[in-house]
Formats: structure tokens, C-alpha cells, sequence
């Protein structure tokens, strides 16, 4: 056991501890650096010493590396696992970028062989990787979902297209006839007010424009008026935008609905990659504060040479004192 109980506040660690989170990328990284306490065993404190050495190793010699900030994607898998739940497209992608990242981390170390990073070698080479669900994503995705997700959406979104270009020919038909009769100024231009596209008419002239009044200006001199000619064709298209919506979300339900199955594999999958944000933030820290890896004392001697209290030598360093 460790003695005191308060120990780490007792010699600051707890503020290193704070600098190693920072240096994080993911809440998961950070809940499982708070949760990693002081051991008393000797194999798990070169296991944890090593992985960091080998990683303080890696950034400093390796360029490729995947150096980034790090998505988590332990949100998305406690969405995964909930029946009847769907991941949102921006949920899905932010899944592709976990999956292709750990993937790529993965890679890059079994790459390099065990002998040069062994731990690292080992922490990665039971890591399930996802090309498949990658590329369903990508079958589907592309900043918003696919048109070509399915055979409904394409349908309904060329509809939606021809609709809107019927609807923004009949409006510029109506405004220039309404100009040429003087009912709105002659530099007026088409605006959209609750989502519905209006021409700005002067008060006075209201009741000249057949349609339906959506808004009016602050000061009551401008009425933002739907002709009454693109009335049906906007309501044709609110409709078909929620058949949009109903289909992007069938889209999307299926998706989530095919990776549930993988959501315990595909949550390993964001622990490896907390692991790995983990060990790179103490590796960076490591780094800006010129620590290297001690020699475990066997005999219960403890031997300094050099020391220095990290948390003293950042306050000297920044008053340019040694």
C-alpha cells in the first residue's frame, strides 16, 4: 500500500499528473490517466515505464508517426449499443476518423517490428482493425450522407432539385413583372424568411403582390411577401425535404443497426487508442521536462544523481534561471 493516502499531493505529483492530462487528446485518455495510481509492483512499473520510454523514442525519432489529436470514440460505441438508436452523419464520420486512426497507429508500430518498440509492439498487435466498416461508411458519407446511399434519397433529392429550380424561375418571373409595375424597388433582391423565399415590398405596396406576408422589417417600411405562384411548389418542397429527412435517418439506422454486433470489439478498438494517448502524453511531457527512463533499484537502494524537482526547474526555467 501506499503511505500516506495523500502521498501524491504530498510531493506534487498531482500537479504533474495535471500537466500529463492536459498534454491528452481524449476524455478517455484523461479518465484513464486519473484512474492509473502508484503501484508498489515492480513488473508493472517497467511495463508503464517502458511503454513511455519506447514512445518518448518513437516521437523523437519518428516523423510519420500519427502525431494528431486523437477522436474518441467512446461516446459513439455507448450510442452503438443502445437498440433503436443512430449514429448522426457527423457521428459516423467522427467514427471513420477513430477507426482509420487506430488503424493507422497500429500499423505504423507493427510496421517497425517488435524489437524496436516491444511493448509498444505488444499493446498493438492484438488490435482489431475495421476496413469494412470504413468502407460502409465511406459508401454512404461524404461530409453529409450520399445521394447514392440509396435508390429513395437519389430519388427524392433530384425531385427536391427540379422542384427548387421551378420554384426560383417562378419567383424571378414574379419579381421582374412586379418591378416593371412598380410595386418593389427596382434594385430589390429574393430573400428567405422562415425558410421560404420572399420578395421585400414596401408597405404601401402589400396588398399589390398577391401572397403570404412571412415577416416585416424592424421598421415597418418592408413586408417580405410569398407569391402566391410559388406557394404549392414550397409546400411541395417542405414535404419532400422531410421525406429527405425520413430516408437520411433510414440510412443512417441501418448503418448503426449492421455495426452493433462489433460495438464490444469496436470499443477495445477506442481503448488501444486511449492507451496509446495516454502513454504519448506522458511521452511528451517526458519530453519538455528532459526525464528519461530510471534504473529499477533491485535492493531497495535509491540512488540520485543530478535530481531535480520537475515542477522547481519549470519555475527556474521560466525566470531563465537554472
Amino acid at each position: 500500500m501506499i503511505y500516506p493516502a495523500n502521498f501524491e499531493e504530498k510531493i506534487g505529483f498531482d500537479r504533474i499528473r495535471e500537466q500529463v492530462t492536459a498534454l491528452c487528446s481524449t476524455p478517455s485518455a484523461k479518465a484513464k490517466l486519473a484512474e492509473e495510481g502508484f503501484s508498489t509492483s515492480a513488473d508493472e512499473i517497467e511495463r508503464r515505464l517502458s511503454l513511455m520510454n519506447e514512445m518518448r523514442s518513437l516521437l523523437m525519432l519518428e516523423r510519420d508517426f500519427p502525431d494528431g489529436d486523437y477522436p474518441d470514440p467512446a461516446p459513439l460505441v455507448a450510442k452503438i449499443r443502445v437498440e433503436g438508436s443512430y449514429l448522426l452523419a457527423a457521428e459516423a464520420d467522427q467514427l471513420r476518423k477513430a477507426l482509420v486512426t487506430v488503424g493507422a497507429i497500429a500499423e505504423f508500430i507493427l510496421g517497425r517490428g517488435g524489437a524496436r518498440y516491444p511493448r509498444l509492439w505488444e499493446l498493438s498487435r492484438r488490435v482489431t482493425l475495421f476496413p469494412e466498416i470504413v468502407r460502409a461508411i465511406d459508401a454512404i458519407l461524404h461530409g453529409e450522407v450520399k445521394d447514392s446511399a440509396s435508390p429513395e434519397l437519389q430519388q427524392v433529392r433530384r425531385a427536391i432539385r427540379e422542384r427548387e429550380g421551378q420554384a426560383a424561375k417562378r419567383l424571378q418571373q414574379v419579381l421582374q413583372r412586379a418591378k416593371q409595375a412598380g410595386i418593389v424597388d427596382a434594385d430589390a433582391v429574393l430573400s428567405v424568411r422562415d425558410g421560404r423565399p420572399v420578395i421585400p415590398v414596401a408597405a404601401a405596396n402589400k396588398r399589390k403582390l398577391q401572397g403570404f406576408i412571412h415577416d416585416e422589417s424592424a421598421t415597418g417600411r418592408t413586408f417580405y411577401v410569398e407569391p402566391v405562384e410559388v406557394v404549392e411548389i414550397n409546400n411541395e418542397l417542405k414535404e419532400l425535404e422531410y421525406a429527405e429527412r425520413r430516408e437520411v435517418v433510414k440510412v443512417l439506422s441501418a448503418f448503426t443497426e449492421s455495426i452493433r454486433p462489433d460495438a464490444e470489439v469496436i470499443a477495445d478498438a477506442g481503448d488501444y487508442l486511449s492507451s496509446v494517448d495516454m502513454i504519448r502524453a506522458k511521452a511528451r511531457w517526458a519530453l519538455a521536462n528532459d526525464a528519461g527512463k530510471p534504473i529499477l533499484s533491485t535492493d531497495d537502494r535509491l540512488e540520485l544523481r543530478t535530481a531535480r524537482h520537475p515542477l522547481l526547474q519549470q519555475t527556474l526555467r521560466a525566470q531563465g534561471r537554472e
